[in-house]
């Protein structure tokens, strides 16, 4: 669970980020073939620069800038999309240069404000050292938080047991953080090589049922290495999770991703984890500690840009958990998608779709003499909008919420098992605010 929600604050992020980027883009696409009927419209250029750059090619963008900047320089809007080409080409000294000149002009103060971003990202880019904080607040509420068997029905030693009380399904409410530090440091090569590290803790408190009350903390260590067009991202980890308040779980792992940027669009992974897992015995859980041993992953997955707003993302996955009493040990094969569509207006729609099949090394008697076999389906869609957009996107109100993200996500989840202690349906629905901060 707290990696899982993690994983998904990672990508919230990347697509607030994202989207934040495509807002001084926007507008209608124009095509060679107008500009060749009018190639004097500065206004019709202007445009065909934006599509340019939203197709990818930002070169081409760069060149049709500077034409026409030779013979309208006194153009603000003109100058600052030039100053954004330069800056997304890593061009930082002319970026600066010319973000800095065209601030002199008139304009509104909430352009002004957006030169005044640039600049001071410019200024971290060019630092050694770069630091984040990510922090999310918000509420979720699941319709069946404690996985209620669907048939009301529960096996001991295979004996049907009607479930009730407790155990039956209950829905609940929780008030859910995550806040992750990240550190970045330049080891000064040509190539783009660098150390990395972080610290995440996600909270989460139930209203009603406080044996699910679960706080998790993580710290990483690892690093970039760049031999373009190959990465290659090693990272060691710690993490510790209490649940119910009780000390559960204690991780250590280490893991690899090499990846490999095929086209400028498509680009191909290999990634593999080792994970040691300690549980231990709590109040509500006494025989967690049988779970203990070590976790195996392997993947291989694929990304592709499907256009200038959009990117897909497909990896398969095999884990295998080892434990102390082997009915905890399983092998699952599973199959993830996730779309980061950018809407416009600093919108995103993400969808993470995933099928999972988990076969059980050996019965658990005192459930069934059956081996377990499950199946396991998840939707998730979450949709994030800027604040400042919902207080009209200028104005003191809006320049003080910009860069809070409105997250609203719904999930269905699905569980199939030949054992109908494990067949159940969770539906849930969160809504959170988030801000990253660099410095």
């Amino acid at each position: 669970m707290p990696a899982r929600e993690t994983e998904a604050g990672r990508e919230a992020e990347r697509a607030a980020e994202a989207a934040e980027e495509e807002r001084a883009l926007e507008g209608e696409d124009v095509t060679y073939a107008q500009i060749l009927a009018d190639p004097d419209n500065t206004d019709l250029n202007y445009r065909y620069a934006q599509a340019q750059i939203r197709r990818g090619d930002v070169r081409g963008a760069g060149a049709t800038l500077e034409r026409i900047l030779l013979m309208r320089p006194d153009l603000p809007r003109i100058r600052l999309l030039y100053a954004i080409v330069l800056y997304r080409l890593d061009n930082l000294d002319e970026a600066e240069r010319e973000f800095r000149a065209v601030r002199d002009f008139e304009m509104p103060e909430s352009l002004r404000a957006d030169i005044d971003r640039y600049l001071a990202q410019i200024a971290l880019r060019r630092q050694t050292t770069r630091m984040s904080l990510y922090t999310s607040f918000g509420y979720q509420y699941d319709n069946n938080r404690n996985a209620a068997p669907a048939s009301k029905r529960a096996l001991v030693s295979d004996i049907p047991a009607v479930v009730s009380g407790g155990a039956a399904r209950q829905d609940d409410l929780a008030a859910v953080a995550l806040a992750r530090f990240s550190i970045r440091h330049d080891l000064g090569f040509q190539a783009r090589h660098e150390l990395t590290g972080a610290l995440t803790y996600y909270h989460g408190e139930q209203t009603q049922q406080d044996r699910f009350d679960l706080q998790s903390l993580t710290a990483e260590l690892g690093g970039v290495y760049d031999a373009t067009p190959f990465t290659f991202t090693p990272n060691i980890y710690y993490r510790r999770v209490n649940l119910s308040r009780e000390n559960f779980l204690h991780a250590q792992g280490a893991e690899l991703e090499a990846a490999y940027q095929a086209t400028k669009s498509i680009g191909l992974h290999l990634r593999g984890r080792l994970e040691d897992q300690k549980f231990r015995g709590i109040s509500e859980n006494p025989t967690a500690f049988e779970r203990q041993g070590p976790e195996w992953l392997a993947a291989a997955g694929a990304e592709a840009v499907l256009g200038p707003t959009m990117r897909i993302e497909a990896e398969y996955r095999l884990l295998l958990k080892q434990a102390r009493e082997k009915y905890n040990g399983y092998l699952e094969k599973s199959l993830h998608l996730d779309h980061i569509w950018l809407v416009g207006s600093g919108h995103y729609l993400l969808t993470s779709l995933s099928a999972a099949i988990d076969l059980y090394d050996d019965p658990d008697p005192f459930v069934s003499a059956a081996t377990r076999r499950d199946e396991q389906y998840r939707a998730r869609f979450t949709y994030g909008l800027p604040l400042s957009w919902l207080a009209g996107g200028d104005g003191v109100v809006a320049e003080a919420l910009r860069g809070f993200n409105l997250n609203n996500t719904y999930e269905v989840y699905r569980s199939s098992s030949n054992l109908t202690n494990f067949t159940y349906w969770n539906r849930r629905y969160s809504i959170s605010v988030s801000r990253r901060w660099e410095f």
